[in-house]
Order: structure tokens, then sequence, then C-alpha cells
């Protein structure tokens, strides 16, 4: 008959066990740390438990086991995808005994709106007939950030015969703009249109004062 590993003789240590992230706009991060520590003389299997609201998740470099005498770390990251309290709760389970934090394990946020605009000055671009192998005058646009907060953007790609050059980046901070740029280039004749998918977490981005048609920047060009 197998014998159930017993306790540690020593209590699993953390860090912390309970964490409030406040408010987080729509669409933005915040990571906290859990330290944990195996202060035993014995190795034990690891293996982190997480219920809750999806907004929270965690990673770890615990691996399968915590050695005697080491330590590692959990990662819990809050990103809201909508507003309103949220919250989580966590615990670890060592071989077959699981150890709750003894003051809560919980991990708790709340998600709110965010307020303002985000534009585009134009949300795309006819280029008209191009020589076949000749390349068109570029076709810019900017992005702003009217919010308070800073934005997550998503963005898309085109192919040949359209260029995408931008020097917008993955986030855009609070009163920020950047550009984004396209060029035509047709290698044979015909119309050819595409969408450069362009979007921002938490808000809609609107040019004119409508949302982007197609979901993005709309490129049209004739070859000749």
């Amino acid at each position: 008959m197998k014998t159930k590993p017993g306790p540690p003789a020593v209590p699993i240590e953390f860090s912390a066990v309970t964490h409030s992230f406040g408010s987080l706009a729509i669409g933005s991060t915040s990571t906290f740390g859990v330290k944990v520590t195996n202060s035993n003389t014995a190795a034990f299997p690891f293996h982190l438990n997480s219920s809750g609201a999806s907004s929270f998740t965690a990673a770890t470099n615990c691996g399968t086991s915590i050695a005697a005498g080491a330590n590692c770390e959990i990662v819990f990251t809050f990103a809201p995808t909508s507003s309103g309290s949220q919250s989580a709760t966590w615990s670890l389970t060592a071989g077959n005994y699981i150890f709750t934090p003894s003051n809560g394990g919980t991990l708790s946020g709340s998600g709110t709106a965010i307020t303002g605009s985000v534009t585009l000055t134009t949300a795309g671009h006819n280029f008209g007939t191009v020589a076949v192998g000749t390349q068109s005058p570029t076709y810019g646009t900017e992005l702003m950030n009217s919010t308070a907060s800073t934005i997550t953007l998503t963005k898309g790609s085109v192919t040949a015969p359209f260029t995408a050059l931008t020097n917008c980046g993955t986030t855009l901070a609070s009163g920020a703009n950047c550009e984004l740029e396209f060029y035509f280039t047709p290698s044979a004749t015909g119309t050819v249109q595409q969408v450069y998918s362009l979007s921002a977490a938490g808000v809609t981005i609107t040019a004119g004062g409508q949302p982007l048609p197609n979901g993005g920047i709309t490129l049209t060009g004739t070859g000749n």
C-alpha cells in the first residue's frame, strides 16, 4: 500500500496571498508577483489551482516541484475585458495536499470603461490609376488617442501590391499619436482592394465620427 506524502513540516510560505489590482481600464493589463518558498528539507510537487473571472491569469517558473530550500514565483495578471468588479481565488497542490493561503488567496479588481475617443484622420484611400511597376505617392493617416488611458492596439497587415509603414506600436499612450503610411505598386492591370485591420481594446476607433468601415483602413488602387 502506498503511503500518502505528508504535509511539509514547515508551511510553504508566500510573500503575499491577497491582492487588489484596483480599477483598470478595459484593455489594460497589470501584474503582481508572489514569491513561493519551500523551507523544508524535501522537495514537494507543485501545481497551481485558480478559479474565478477569466480576466485573471497566472504564470509561474516553479515547474512541477519546488526543491528543498528553494523558491519560485507566481505572476498574476489582470486584464479586464468588461466593466465592474471581478475576483478570483488561487491555491497550491503539493502531492496529495492542497495548501490554501491561510488569509485568502484571492485576487480582485475592477474594469472601467474607457472614456474619450481614438480617431484616425481618414479611414482609407483610393490611389487611383497607377502604371504597372510604378510606385504611387504615399498615403498617410494619423491615429490619435484622446482618452485618459493607454490603449492596446491590434494591427493587421497588407500584401503586394500595397505596402504599409507605421511607427504605431502595440500600445498608444493617452494624448499620443502615431502615423500609418501606405503606398501602391501594381504589378498587373486591374483594380485591387485590401483592408488593413486596426482596433483598440476597450474603445472603438472612429474617423469622421463613424466607426472604421470594414474594421480598418480600406485601400484601393488600379493598375494600368
